[in-house]
């Protein structure tokens, strides 16, 4: 019996009938409506035990399936933080690289600084014209 041929039937019971159901349910470590399930499937001469494996049967199939998928995305997941990994290297070594451009930019702007500090006054001159 899978799912989508199970239907829900409302049944009003005493409240002693009711607590001596939940009392039974939980010695046998069950729920109450797992108990009436085996009483009815007794009582129909259909047996219970391969109803409840179909169905474990069919929740197991739904957990694999979704299993499967949650791997799929933990590869992906995998992939996109290994692309992270180097985009961050590759930042991190542009960065140094600029470092390194404008402190060779800075000092040879000292340099060519200092160059005009030593120039005689003619030199200067000459260079403005």
């Amino acid at each position: 019996m899978s799912k989508e041929e199970q239907v829900t039937i409302k049944l009003k019971i005493s409240e002693d009938w009711a607590k001596k159901l939940n009392k039974i349910a939980k010695e046998n470590y069950q729920t109450s409506e797992e108990m009436l399930k085996k009483i009815l499937a007794e009582y129909l001469n259909v047996n219970y035990e391969n109803i409840k494996l179909q169905e474990l049967s069919e929740k197991v199939d739904k957990i694999e399936k979704r299993l499967s998928k949650i791997e799929q995305k933990d590869c992906n997941l995998n992939k996109l933080i290994n692309r992270l990994t180097i985009m961050e290297k590759l930042i991190t070594s542009l960065q140094t690289r600029e470092i390194v451009r404008t402190a060779e930019i800075m000092i040879n702007s000292e340099l060519d600084d200092d160059d005009d500090m030593d120039d005689e006054p003619d030199e200067i001159l000459t260079d403005f014209l």
